[in-house]
């Protein structure tokens, strides 16, 4: 039986080629042109994040003071030095050491979380239940008092 045209088509050459070299080289350069603009985006939102987690964790430690000195019937002493613990490079500023009593209660005071010149935290640490809140104008300037 001899082949008829429906049975035995011939492949164009030139619709199977593929692509050239050009088209992929194109596409390349295209991708490291995207990769290039949206990485540093990408890299700087991580990092906020990262920032934003670690202010997060030493506020709820913060929080947690007065529920740990009266659990723990003692007195705890917030000072630049300790018991909270910083990220790398952060430092702890504080209007004055910050006093949780055995009962819980604390007389207050301010804090500031800086890293790198840049004010990450401003609270201030209400009296007598230590409730931490954001600082608002009328609460005024910070100073600090007490040397490390």
């Amino acid at each position: 039986m001899a082949p008829t045209s429906a049975s035995c088509r011939r492949v164009d050459a030139d619709a199977a080629r593929g692509f050239t070299l050009l088209e992929l080289l194109l596409v390349l350069v295209l991708v490291a042109l995207l990769t290039g603009l949206v990485a540093p985006r990408m890299w700087k939102w991580v990092e906020g994040a990262r920032e934003r987690a670690g202010i997060d964790n030493v506020r709820t430690e913060l929080e947690a003071m007065p529920r740990r000195a009266f659990a723990g019937a003692r007195r705890i002493e917030v000072t630049t030095s300790g018991p909270l613990a910083l990220p790398q490079g952060w430092r702890l500023e504080l209007s004055k050491p910050l006093i949780y009593e055995a009962n819980g209660m604390t007389p207050g005071g301010r804090v500031r979380i800086v890293s790198g010149g840049r004010v990450l935290a401003d609270w201030i640490i209400d009296t007598p239940a230590g409730a931490v809140r954001g600082v608002a104008p009328a609460d005024g300037q910070f100073s600090t008092t007490v040397a490390k």
